[in-house]
């Protein structure tokens, strides 16, 4: 008995064995270095793979598999194997983000020939600083121009506003990027990847790229058959503000959809002083409360697709919607500022926008060729709203408030709305993987109306028409360059528009009659075509594994905008009457980055120098002319000279053990306006910089914890003496932050917690680029934030 029981076990085994197949593979990165934790899955089959990338998956033979290999760092991999043998298979994975884990910056090594790096979604959601601009701060060469507690525009070098561009999946945000009250009307909630390309890159991105590029990705595929998605709050001290955010994401095999929504309110935010300084008048500010911050904004997500083998596309809908105060002295509106004991209604003067955007993207492929189409509709309405005040005079108080009353809006003092159509075509073809060629058309067509009872901007169109070629080569091991080329052809018209009011009130001063009407003629009919040639160069040789060496160079142009060629009238974001110029030029030079890098296990120091040379950059210079327009100050006319922009940035990086990891940089920019009067610097030109961060991690996989670290870092800036004329010098500070952040397991229940403080010892300090700077109001003080993460799906 027990004879025939051995030969019937002894059949199932064998019969197993024969029936199943042990699938075997490895997963490496670039450089062939094993990726561990890739997760791999095959319909209801799921692994992981170890520290030599190794995996195994028990299959039944002769069948066909269709794997899906997904990491955080890596590019989704799908991949389709018919009757799998019993060898071992070779798999790759390619760089998808850079991360930026809790508080510690940790490289991936993807080596680019540009100088890019990208970075996750994680450290913007427990960096969160209330705008996507503030949470990027930590990294070398990236700036924020504050505009109160929870609003900001990125920066790159100094550079900001119309040289550089913010780009959402390949198609440039559109909104009036030219304040400096102006934010970036997008969720930091939806964001999946940002990739920051540092130097020009109008080559691919178009004229206002000069500066570089924010590229913000949201499109990510999620794997098939799966769903998941994640619940955020968070809360600061300084403005008591809170905020949530949901996002969900589910696939089957071909048909995926994204959702996500986000909300926050805001108080007015308190600052380390008690009182300010304005018009040599000494203003008290109760409980250290800046009065009118207050504020509130949501926004909506949805992307739907549907992707195949040779074959994807996706339709993106988003809006973002904020309402937030202004400081009534910024607006010249001493009188309004009292303390209604509600610090967190909003009253005049405060802006509110909304950005609405479609976006379709097509892709076709074969023969490892593809052809890229992306439309896309944006929307971006802006308003601001001040108590109707008149500008000439007491008699024409109500000739003015019933005109604007019959328009219901007699307390709207601009609004600007601008619509703008894009279309892209972009074809990529690899004639080896040595050789690869991507061109690409592209078009633009805005219209932007006007409205309101204060004139700064005309109403005006523009299109744009552009072609652009790149090559890439590799033409030994250690050496690679691309280069490429781009042709524009922009057309802009401005209506005309004359003041009537301004006219009476001219008259009845003293003015000429021509005098009157030049002056009333606040802007002309202008239609202006621009064309230009643009060309890269770049180059990447690598010594060593360990050693990159990055030279890029390329020319640079940027058109006109309209604000600077047509502008005439009271700024009250920046406190002057700012009048533009109609005999502009394009934006026309060079530059060079040049990126020395070193990177091992352990070790991570990188150099990188840069120069820009302009032959007529555009500046706002003060006149010394008083305005006509009542209340209007100084005028300040858009002109152009001869400038130069340098700088470098340094970092070191360090991994001391598996807990102990270090991080320090440096930043320096100096810029300067040159022309035959002499070198000036120019304004809003960042100071030094020096950061350092030091983290510690334990308490890895003790009972609840999954895992715990500390961390410090502290920001030393240095004084900033060399600046524009008229503009104001900004002593240095040091600011110390702390972080305490875990990741917890409560049974099959997970989230993390993140813990700040920024700000430690409520220094009082003042940002260089700042919006509120010119008013010497300081930052915010000890600023205490708290972030939960909550992930749930499969």
């Amino acid at each position: 008995m027990r004879k025939h029981v051995l030969i019937i076990l002894f059949i199932l085994v064998n019969y197993s064995l024969f029936a199943q197949i042990n699938f075997k593979g490895i997963i490496t990165d670039k450089f062939d270095k094993p990726i561990e934790n890739v997760r791999i899955t095959f319909e209801n089959l799921e692994t992981y793979s170890n520290s030599l990338g190794e995996f195994n998956l028990e299959l039944n033979d002769n069948q066909t598999i269709e794997l899906v290999f997904d990491h955080i760092l890596y590019e989704t991999v799908e991949t389709k194997i018919s009757n799998p043998g019993k060898k071992v298979y070779h798999f790759k994975m390619h760089s998808e983000v850079i991360s930026l884990e809790e508080s510690v910056i940790q490289h991936y090594h993807e080596t680019q020939i540009s100088n890019s790096e990208s970075y996750s979604s994680e450290f913007l959601k427990k960096e969160s600083h209330g705008s996507l601009a503030k949470s990027l701060e930590k990294i070398p060469g990236i700036q924020s121009m504050d505009i109160g507690s929870s609003t900001s525009k990125p920066m790159i070098r100094g550079l900001g506003s119309n040289r550089i561009s913010i780009v959402e999946n390949g198609l440039k945000q559109e909104s009036q990027q030219w304040g400096a009250d102006h934010g970036l009307e997008m969720s930091p909630w939806d964001v999946e990847k940002v990739e920051i390309i540092k130097g020009s890159a109008a080559l691919e991105y178009g004229s206002d790229a000069i500066g570089g590029v924010i590229a913000i990705h949201n499109n990510r595929k999620p794997i098939p058959n799966s769903s998941h998605g994640e619940i955020n709050l968070t809360a600061r001290s300084s403005n008591e503000s809170f905020a949530s955010a949901v996002n969900f994401a589910q696939r089957k095999q071909d048909f995926y959809y994204k959702i996500s929504g986000s909300f926050s309110d805001f108080a007015d935010y308190r600052i380390p002083t008690d009182h300010l300084l304005f018009n040599s008048t000494q203003i008290p500010i109760k409980n250290n409360r800046l009065e009118n911050t207050a504020g509130t904004d949501y926004s909506t997500f949805a992307l739907v697709g549907f992707t195949q083998e040779h074959f994807e596309t996706s339709f993106l809908f988003s809006n973002y919607y904020q309402k937030v105060g202004f400081f009534p002295i910024s607006h010249g509106d001493e009188d309004d500022l009292q303390n209604d004991g509600n610090h967190r209604d909003i009253n005049f003067p405060y802006q509110n926008v909304n950005h609405f955007k479609i976006q379709n993207e097509t892709v076709f492929r074969w023969n490892k060729q593809n052809l890229k189409l992306i439309l896309g509709y944006q929307n971006n309405h802006r308003q601001e709203w001040s108590e109707f005040h008149q500008h000439y005079g007491d008699e024409h108080d109500e000739h003015e408030i019933e005109e604007h009353e019959a328009h219901g809006a007699e307390d709207l003092e601009v609004d600007f709305r601008l619509s703008t159509y894009d279309a892209q075509l972009k074809y990529h073809m690899p004639f080896s993987t040595k050789n690869k060629l991507n061109i690409g058309i592209q078009s633009q067509i805005q219209e932007n109306t006007i409205n309101g009872f204060s004139f700064l901007l005309p109403q005006f169109s523009r299109n744009n028409y552009a072609a652009f070629a790149i090559n890439e080569l590799k033409i030994h091991p250690k050496w690679s360059l691309n280069y490429g080329i781009r042709y524009d052809y922009t057309s802009l018209k401005t209506e005309d528009f004359y003041d009537l009011h301004l006219l009476e009130f001219l008259n009845d001063n003293g003015y000429s009659e021509q005098e009157a009407n030049d002056l009333a003629q606040r802007s002309e009919a202008l239609n202006k075509q621009y064309q230009n040639l643009n060309y890269s160069l770049g180059i990447l040789f690598q010594a060593k594994k360990e050693w990159d060496f990055n030279l890029n160079f390329a020319s640079n142009f940027r058109i006109p905008t309209a604000i600077e060629l047509a502008s005439n009238g009271i700024h009250h974001g920046s406190y002057r009457h700012e009048m533009g110029n109609s005999n502009l030029n394009p934006e026309k030079g060079f530059s060079a980055d040049f990126k020395i890098r070193y990177h091992s296990d352990s070790w991570d120091v990188e150099l990188n120098p840069y120069f820009y040379q302009f032959s007529n950059y555009i500046y706002l210079n003060p006149t010394s002319q008083n305005s006509p327009l009542p209340g209007g100050g100084e005028i300040y006319q858009y002109e152009q000279s001869k400038a130069r922009l340098a700088g470098f940035e340094f970092q070191v990086e360090k991994q001391f053990s598996d807990n102990f990891h270090g991080l320090v940089n440096l930043e320096y920019a100096y810029n300067e306006r040159i022309d035959s009067e002499g070198n000036e610097p120019l304004p809003l030109t960042p100071p030094w910089v020096i950061f350092n961060q030091w983290n510690y991690t334990f308490l890895k996989n003790k009972g609840v914890f999954n895992e715990m670290n500390v961390g410090l870092d502290i920001r030393f800036t240095a004084d900033q003496n060399k600046t524009a004329l008229n503009e104001k010098p900004t002593k240095g500070y040091t600011l110390v932050g702390t972080s305490f952040q875990s990741q917890f397991n409560i049974n099959s229940f997970r989230f993390d917690a993140s813990l700040r403080a920024n700000n430690l010892f409520n220094t009082k300090h003042f940002n260089h680029l700042s919006f509120y700077r010119e008013l010497e109001i300081p930052e915010m003080g000890r600023n205490i934030s708290l972030a939960i993460r909550i992930p749930f799906g499969n």
